[in-house]
């Protein structure tokens, strides 16, 4: 399904694992949603600040509340 014009931040980065230490480099950057499932809980994010893109879990992100675009 197509995403959503809302802010996200990127929310995980504390595990003291190989992926846990590259996660930390995501954490609290803004993002938006392009591209997202229901069924398997994934979704495809992009940074707002360098254009990189993401596939990950939707618990992942949380809505940006009170910081404008």
């Amino acid at each position: 399904m197509k995403g959503t014009d809302k802010i996200y931040i990127y929310n995980w980065g504390n595990k003291k694992t190989p992926e846990g230490r590259e996660r930390l480099k995501y954490k609290g950057r803004k993002c938006k949603v392009l591209f997202f499932t229901r069924r398997m809980n994934s979704v495809l994010i992009e940074f707002l600040d360098n254009g990189e893109r993401l596939n990950t879990s939707r618990n992942a992100i949380r809505i940006c509340k009170g910081i404008p675009k």
